[in-house]
């Protein structure tokens, strides 16, 4: 009788998670936006890389792009109000911005044209800075070409098919999913700050798949989070590099 009646209760609990879940519909999103940090129509703006004189060899400095907003949750389900909580708004954290933009630099510290490599920490970069204030990050740290680095996550909970556009400088990203899907994308805009033109463009992206279960979604949602953040990271290195390589041959 025990054994029957643990099992009657954890079927209703089952069921009832089913019926609480079912049809509801959930997007998660973190993002960081290039556009925004230069305040530029997002509308209008596109911009064409294009190869001004740079003098060699490089001083290069790395950021991130300040976040405009943290993680935005949107939920659709009528008469049911169904949210993470403030313990899941994780974000990209500085000591990860930190190990990426490490990574980054060492590999660029490989090329004979590049004079030096300046780790431009967080908290530096404000919103909205635009080349106003890379000019005065240029003096702070002596750089003159400078990889900004954006992103942008989102997250699907939904059996329904997603799909959501992000615009890079370049042009939109289109990110697109099923039920518990995780797709990361970096973009990193590497500028010349005394012409403010754009010399070239890299992204890395992850895909995680339907990770998430009912029983276990936020902690599973978390790790996946986290995993796609690292392995958009490991793919933006790579790519990264690939366009310095392009530019080492035209030199």
């Amino acid at each position: 009788m025990k054994y029957e009646k643990g099992f009657l209760i954890t079927l209703l609990i089952f069921l009832i998670t089913i019926i609480l879940f079912s049809g509801c519909a959930q997007q998660i999103r973190r993002s960081s936006s290039l556009l925004d940090y230069l305040d530029q129509d997002t509308n209008k703006h596109i911009e064409e890389p294009v190869i001004p004189a740079v003098s060699l060899p490089l001083s290069i400095g790395i950021a991130f792009v300040p976040e405009s907003y943290s993680s935005t949750v949107t939920s659709y389900k009528e008469n049911l109000d169904f949210r993470f909580g403030s313990e899941f708004t994780i974000v990209f954290s500085g000591k990860e911005k930190i190990d990426l933009m490490e990574r980054i630099g060492s590999k660029l510290r490989e090329y004979p044209f590049v004079k030096s490599v300046r780790i431009i920490p967080p908290n530096y970069m404000v919103s909205k800075g635009g080349f106003t204030h890379l000019e005065q990050i240029r003096e702070m740290f002596g750089v003159d070409v400078i990889v900004l680095i954006s992103y942008d996550q989102v997250q699907f909970t939904s059996e329904d098919f997603w799909s959501i556009s992000y615009l890079t400088i370049v042009g939109p990203w289109c990110f697109e999913g099923e039920k518990n899907d995780t797709n990361t994308m970096f973009d990193a805009a590497v500028y010349h700050i005394p012409s403010h033109k754009l010399l070239f463009q890299a992204t890395g992206t992850s895909h995680i798949k339907a990770r998430a279960t009912l029983i276990n979604l936020k902690e599973s949602l978390r790790q996946d989070s986290l995993e796609g953040f690292n392995k958009a990271a490991d793919s933006l290195v790579v790519n990264l590099r690939k366009r310095f390589d392009i530019l080492k041959e035209n030199r």
